[in-house]
Parts: C-alpha cells; structure tokens; sequence
C-alpha cells in the first residue's frame, strides 16, 4: 500500500497547488467551473476568486512584468466573496480583506510616509453612488484612520476616488442633492439634481482644505445624459455628472440617478490644482486649488485643447497626472445604454497646455476587444509599463512601454467586475495568528497559512501530548509553497495536539499558531514561543518582499498549457493510477 499512499499524497499536492492561476484553461473559459471559479483552504474558510492567465508570459516576455502585487476587489453576484485581495502574480492569494465587505477603492498608499492600503466602506446607493467612510489600514491589517467628507448636506464619502496626498491629507468624492427645475433637460419640475463633489480635509485634524461642487462651476448641458425617469426625488436625483457604478446598479440605464457629471477621480498636482474625471461629460476639467475655477477641459463638448487623432474617449475614468505634460485614463468607450467605439482602451496622452494641444502617447486594448460598462483604471509603473483592469470586464493585463501585452488575466466569465487594478510592493506581518488545518483522509497532512503574511520562507510543524498540550515537539520544516502550505509529518507518533510556526528566510519566527487537536480543541501558545524575528519597521520592504515570483505566470516558463501541468492535469493523472492499482488490487 506504499505506492497508494504517495499517489494520495500526490493528489494532496495537487489540491495544494490548486490555487495558482490556471494557464488558458479550457474549461475555465467554457464555464464549466461555474461562473465565479474560486478557491478554497482546509486552514481557512477563504474563498477568493480564481485567475486564468488567457494570456501567459513566456521566456521572453516574464522578464519584463513589473515587480511587486497586485491589489484589486473581486465583486458581483457570481462573486463567491467579494472584498479586497492582495495577490502574487501566480495567481496566489496574499491577503484577503473580506472581514471588511465589498468595496471599490482597494489600494496602497503612502500615508506618513509608511505603506498603508485605503479601504472604503458604507453603504451602497441605487442611485449609483456610496455613503461611507474610508479606511486606513496599516502593514499589520490594524485600522489606523478612519475618515469621511464633512459636506454642509452630511453627505458622506463616495465610493469612487480617494487621494492620499504628501501631505497627508485625504481628497474624497461625495453627492450633493438640491431641488432644480429640469424641464429643459427634458426632466421634472420640481426635481432634484445631484451634484459631483469632492473635499480634501487633514486626516489627523479633520479640518477640510477645500470642497468643491460640480454644480457651482458646470453646467449640466455639459453631459451628455438626460434626467430620463430620475430626478423627482432626493432619493431619485438626475446624477448629471459623475456617476460609472450606477450602471451595475441597475440593469438598464441609470434612470435612478440624474447626476449629468459624474465625477469618478480626483489628482491633485505640485501647483495645489486638481484634475477631475466627468464620466458624463465625457471630458477632464481642470480646477484652480484657491478657487475651483475651471482653467481647462480636455473632451466634452467645450474641450479647451484640439485633440489628436486617437485621443477622443467616452464615459471613463482615473485620470492622473504623470509629469507636467502627461495623463493616463481609462477609456471605457460605452455605458450600459450607449457605445460610442469598438473597444475600451488604456490611454496616456500628451498634453500640450501652451499649444492647447492633446496628442496620443500610448493606447492599449484588451485581450478580448470588446467596451467596458463601467469602473476600469490605468496605472503606469515605475518601469513605464502600463498595468489596466477593465472594470465590468473580468480582465486586468500588463503591457511594456511599447503598448506589447505581456500577461492577461481572467478572474471570472459571469457577473464578476473589480472597479481597479494596483500593482505595488507591499510588506505584511498581521497581528493575527496563523492557522492550522487538517487532512481528513490522511493522518500525516497538515495545512498551514497566514491571511496577510509575505515575509514566510519556511512553516515549521510542532506536536505535543494531552498531558503537556504547550511543550512543543518539532516535527518537520517545509518551504511555503502557497497561500496555504502543505506540511507532511512522516513519524510515527500521533500527536493529541499539533501548531505550526511561520519563518522569514533567516530563519527567525513570525508568529505561532494555537495548539489544535483534530477533535476541535485548542490551546494557546506557549508563553516561551517568542517571535524573534525584528520589528516590521526595521525590515526593508522590497527585499523583504519574497512572496512575488518573478514571473508572469508564477514561475512556470513557456507559452501556454503545455509548458506546465495544471491542476486538473495533475488530478486527472493520479486518480487514473489510483483507480488502476485499486482495481488490480
């Protein structure tokens, strides 16, 4: 029975590694794992969605995807559970944020000048908008500002843009409704019209630096959407300005909300002026800090530059300065309602404010050329490469500075979106335990993870009696090999009680687990099982950072399935032996 048991430990392995992204997987791509694959554990009950690379790196593409992780928040009702996730770019999960529910912003930022990752949380609106707070969370997960606009009306933070400046004050979109007669946009009278705001207010002080009110500067013949059936009540307003998340709100177009602009992003430049993205309009304004005069539009129907061939876009969003004279947005080409190009598209544009010129630099497509309904972002990376989620498309994808695509992702194929995509460098130690799991089937399987960890090299597993359930016995060592890692116990002593321990790559412990026993019961750890491991501040966070691969498609070279064996392969292969022998047997 040797041999039957290394092929059932094969299959274990291959659960382990189940997690990693799939390589263009067939059945992934017919919906034969179901609308939203995900992922599960035996050491959580963490189900994040599951990637499919439709485009894989190969030998000479992976040397140029970026370093570091990749940050976005899987939503829709396909989505098993939604929130944020930290990924390697294998596809394996570092941390997921679900205990803080569905969100749209999901990113680091440099707060104080230390690594943070903003989290808004609240309410959704029908009319296409949120009312919350944001969120700063700190390398160890722990909460450590939560803040939200102090708009005369008590609106609170919107969901679509948030900034975390040098100065460590925050810039936050929010709604603003007030009665307005519509009848000349073909709307009610009375009605009610919302207006796009944004406030930057000191995070520590709560004292607002500026708040601003597309309805005091635009004028809503400016968009280029009517009231329709919305605008006869406060909880009804025209959205003339602002709104993208609306159309996945509803399923057909935004009639619930008649806000004509609809203000999705927020960049503040070295001068203290602010650029802002008009979904509705369809344009880019830009705004004197003092102010909130307009100095500019990019687009729209009042465009202040001649814009080049290439360089018109539609219903998008995330505009950001880069330099003086650069912006990148995303082009989402279309609503829910109305398409006005063949696809979506990553754009960096060039912009001449002296010449009132603006000139196409870059333009990117997605692998599947198709317009993206609502959400979608572009970051350019130190490297120039261009990193692009495609919103209401479950894509994201990575292209060099030359436009050329080098990996794409597929996170879902039914009502799966992520309203951005963020590559970073990011450093995690959670103030939380690890956990333990254990194999039902096979008494020598253990299963180790740490929502959040990144700097864990090695887990080592301990076991101890009923009658000293603290004294641990080191049992075995294994290299982290996953989010969650399979730790295999050849000795022949059962143990009543097992823990595991986390290491960094010197060696030096992380953090103990609990002492668990199989039937449920738990003990804390030891009072001499000490981290001794240095301070989170005191390490170096790029080369700390040991759980990114170096490769696009999380160390597995070539192009395509067939450079490597995917887990069903793997399965599919050891369940055929182990038939075979039991039926010999």
């Amino acid at each position: 029975m040797g041999l039957l048991h290394y092929l059932i430990l094969l299959l274990c392995v291959s659960y382990a590694y189940a997690s990693k992204a799939f390589i263009e997987d067939s059945s992934y791509e017919d919906g034969s794992e179901g609308p939203g694959p995900s992922q599960s554990f035996l050491a959580t009950t963490l189900t994040p969605v599951q990637w499919n690379f439709v485009l894989p790196t190969n030998d000479s593409t992976s040397n140029n995807v970026s370093s570091g992780l990749i940050f976005n928040a899987p939503r829709g009702k396909d989505v098993k559970q939604p929130g944020g996730v930290i990924w390697n770019q294998d596809g394996t999960m570092v941390w997921s944020a679900a205990d803080f529910g569905e969100t749209l912003l999901f990113y680091p930022v440099k707060y104080k000048n230390k690594d943070h990752i903003l989290i808004w949380t609240g309410q959704f609106s029908a009319a296409g908008f949120g009312f919350g707070f944001n969120l700063l969370v700190n390398q160890s997960y722990a909460v450590v500002a939560n803040f939200t606009t102090k708009l005369d009306n008590g609106a609170l933070a919107d969901f679509h843009d948030a900034v975390i400046t040098t100065n460590n004050t925050a810039i936050m979109t929010a709604y603003t409704t007030q009665p307005q007669d519509l009848t000349q946009f073909q709307g009610p009278n009375p009605g009610f019209i919302a207006g796009g705001a944004f406030q930057e207010l000191n995070i520590d002080s709560g004292n607002v630096v500026f708040t601003w009110n597309s309805l005091d500067h635009i004028d809503p013949s400016e968009c280029y959407v009517t009231p329709g059936t919305s605008g006869g009540s406060t909880d009804s307003p025209w959205d003339y300005f602002v709104s993208a998340y609306c159309d996945q709100l509803t399923e057909t177009r935004p009639t619930t909300s008649f806000n004509s602009q609809h203000i999705n992003s927020v960049d503040k430049d070295s001068s203290g002026n602010y650029l802002i993205s008009s979904r509705h309009c369809h344009a880019l304004y830009y705004l004197d800090g003092t102010s909130g005069d307009i100095l500019w539009r990019i687009g729209g129907k009042n465009s202040t530059f001649n814009m080049g061939d290439g360089t018109l876009f539609s219903w998008q969003h995330e505009a950001r300065w880069h330099g003086n004279n650069q912006i990148s947005l995303f082009d989402n080409a279309a609503s829910d309602w109305e398409s006005d190009g063949p696809t979506a598209r990553g754009l960096l544009l060039n912009v001449d404010v002296n010449a009132k010129t603006v000139t196409l630099a870059r333009q990117v497509y997605p692998f599947v050329q198709s317009v993206s309904t609502s959400q979608g972002s572009v970051q350019i990376l130190d490297n120039g490469n261009m990193l692009v989620g495609f919103g209401s498309r479950p894509y994201f994808a990575e292209y060099d500075s030359n436009g050329n695509m080098l990996y794409s992702v597929h996170f879902g194929i039914g009502d799966v979106q992520s309203y951005r995509a963020v590559r970073a460098t990011w450093v995690g130690r959670p103030n939380t335990k690890p956990t333990l799991g254990f194999s039902s089937d096979i008494s020598s399987d253990f299963y180790a993870s740490w929502n959040g960890a990144t700097e864990v090299a090695t887990w080592e597993l301990f076991g101890s009696t009923a009658d000293q359930p603290q004294k641990a016995i080191s049992l075995n060592t294994s290299s982290r090999t996953d989010f969650e890692t399979t730790i295999f116990y050849t000795g022949t002593t059962n143990y009543d009680f097992y823990q595991v321990a986390a290491k960094n790559d010197k060696g030096q412990h992380l953090a103990y687990s609990d002492f668990r026993s199989r039937s449920g019961n738990v003990v804390a750890a030891a009072t001499n099982q000490t981290v001794d491991a240095p301070p989170l501040d005191s390490t170096d966070s790029d080369s700390s950072n040991n759980s990114t691969s170096s490769n696009g498609n999380g160390g597995a070279k070539g192009n395509g399935a067939g450079s490597t064996l995917d887990s069903h392969m793997v399965i599919t292969i050891a369940v055929a032996v182990l038939l075979a022998l039991l039926t010999n047997q």
